[in-house]
């Protein structure tokens, strides 16, 4: 399949996807809206990630297969794994900085972690 055809076949699949997503699978399956309104407050509604998802996808699928110009490439470049790489390591490096950096702090101003969780900011 020609690089052009397998765009158009991914933006395709993308667009059906959303399109199942937005109309039959949210309706049918969240029973709250995508806001609630109860005793006179605006609420988040169980919906309101899915549909941004799946509007997100849709404008993705649009964008893909209004794309004029496809870059033909023969594979990913070693620059574009380095890339990959970089993003995969700074993802990892950021939840291990969530999840131990409160602990290390806590144990260096001597105090236990679990009793500071506990405590309202």
């Amino acid at each position: 399949m020609a690089p052009r055809n397998q765009t158009v076949a991914l933006a395709w699949a993308a667009l059906l996807l959303a399109l199942v997503l937005l109309l039959l699978w949210i309706p049918f399956d969240i029973q709250s809206g995508i806001v609630e309104i109860s005793r006179r407050r605006v609420l988040v509604g169980d919906a309101l990630a899915p549909v941004v998802s799946g509007v997100f996808i849709l404008l993705g699928a649009v964008l893909l297969a209004v794309q004029h110009k496809v870059e033909q490439t023969d594979g990913l470049s070693s620059k574009n794994l380095r890339f990959v790489f970089s993003l995969i390591a700074l993802g990892a490096l950021s939840f291990a900085l969530m999840r131990w950096a409160g602990p290390l702090v806590a144990m260096l101003f001597g105090h236990e972690y679990r009793v500071l969780r506990a405590n309202a900011p």
